[in-house]
Order: C-alpha cells, then sequence, then structure tokens
C-alpha cells in the first residue's frame, strides 16, 4: 500500500477555491432565459431566425439520450454482479420513480388550477382533433394497462434506438445487463470492456453537448416566444 506524502495531504486538506459566479451553470441559464425573453419579444423577427440552432442543440440531446441509458443501466448491472441485489436496486429505483412521478402529476395540477394557463383562449374541446395530437406527439394513448405493458416489450431492439422510445430501451438494458450477471462477468469481460470504453466517449460526446446550454436556451426561449405570445 503506497503512503502520500505530506506535500499530497497539504494538497488534499486545502480548501477548495469557490467558483466565480458568472461561471456558475445555474446563473448562466437564469441570464440565458432573461435574454432569450428579451430578444423574442424585442426582436421576434431576429429570434425565428435563430430557431434552427436552438432546435439543433436538442437534437444533440436527444442524439445520446438512449445509447446513453443502454450503456449506464447494462454497465452498472454487470458490476454489481448479484442478481439478488440488482432485484433490490430496482424496486427502490420503481418506487423513487413513482414517487416522483405523484409528485410531478400534484404539483402540475396544483400549478394548472391555480395559474390556468389557456383561461383566455376560448377553444372548445371538443373541436380539437385526437389525429392532430397524434401527429403533433408522435405517440397515441394506450387503450388499457395491459396494453400499455405490452408496449414497453419491443419487437425489435433496433426500432427501440432508431424511435427513442425509452420505455423499451430501459427494458431492454434490464434485460441484457441481467443476462451479464447470469452467464458471469468474466465470460463478458470483452462485451463489458468495450461498453465501458463506449459510454467514456459518450460522456465525453455529452459534456461536449452540454457546454453551449446558456446559448441553446436563448436561442430556444427567442425563438418560440412570438409563437406563444401570439397564441395566447
Amino acid at each position: 500500500m503506497k503512503i502520500p506524502d505530506s506535500a499530497a495531504l497539504k494538497a488534499s486538506s486545502a480548501p477548495l477555491k469557490k467558483k466565480p459566479l458568472y461561471r456558475s451553470l445555474f446563473f448562466q441559464i437564469l441570464i440565458a432565459v432573461v435574454a432569450g425573453v428579451l430578444i423574442g419579444h424585442f426582436w421576434p423577427d431576429l429570434g425565428s431566425q435563430l430557431r434552427p440552432l436552438g432546435d439543433g442543440f436538442i437534437q444533440l440531446i436527444k442524439m445520446i439520450i438512449a445509447p446513453l441509458i443502454f450503456l449506464v443501466i447494462v454497465t452498472g448491472i454487470s458490476a454489481v454482479g448479484d442478481v439478488k441485489a440488482v432485484g433490490r436496486v430496482g424496486v427502490k429505483a420503481l418506487l423513487y420513480f413513482t414517487a416522483a412521478t405523484l409528485f410531478a402529476l400534484v404539483f402540475g395540477l396544483v400549478v394548472g388550477n391555480i395559474v390556468q394557463p389557456g383561461a383566455g383562449l376560448n377553444i372548445d374541446p371538443s373541436t380539437l382533433s385526437q389525429e392532430a395530437l397524434t401527429a403533433k406527439t408522435g405517440t397515441t394513448p394506450p387503450k388499457d394497462a395491459a396494453h400499455f405493458i405490452l408496449d414497453i416489450i419491443p419487437t425489435s431492439v433496433i426500432g427501440a434506438f432508431a424511435n427513442n422510445s425509452l420505455l423499451q430501451v430501459l427494458f431492454f438494458s434490464v434485460f441484457f445487463g441481467s443476462a451479464i450477471v447470469v452467464v458471469g462477468r468474466a465470460r463478458c469481460t470483452p462485451v463489458i470492456s468495450l461498453m465501458e470504453t463506449v459510454l467514456e466517449l459518450i460522456s465525453c460526446r455529452s459534456r461536449c453537448s452540454s457546454s453551449p446550454r446558456p446559448s441553446a436556451t436563448i436561442l430556444t426561449l427567442a425563438s418560440n416566444w412570438r409563437h406563444s405570445v401570439c397564441c395566447s
């Protein structure tokens, strides 16, 4: 066992230097929100012209979500190496997910009843087209619970990744990671090493994509502000 020298101990015990406020991501996002609203309000034509840049940033984020979820879950499950431990972690994650979803639903209902968005639009819900909503969102509401559960199981793994169906990607990730645990980490070492390397590459790519987040916030808000104001 290597004993650290005194210089290393002093360096580790030294207090961390406080990051300046202008380098804080929260401060940058806050400034970007204000700048995006101002550009969209006072220069709406410029905001509309900047829309492709904001949409491109969102597409960059969506591009890596499915493979990132797959690699993180598979490498995480394979690192545990115990089927029972994986089951306990899965149950806890499901409980946390359910609790967070319930909180989001309750919070949305409370805010919707207090703020009442769209109260002055005078739109009759019976005149709205379900086909247009489906074409816009790309999803159809499930008929029942059984239909929803069956939709989680992908008919094609490649199709789940191509369509960005995150629930199907999540299901396949858990299935694949559990199979690695059953087969044995020793036999699957080449596959795990490859996945860890690809995960490192994607993580580096995601950090590069997240660096212009404040600029993307400005572009997205500026391009959508005029449309939202006109609709209201």
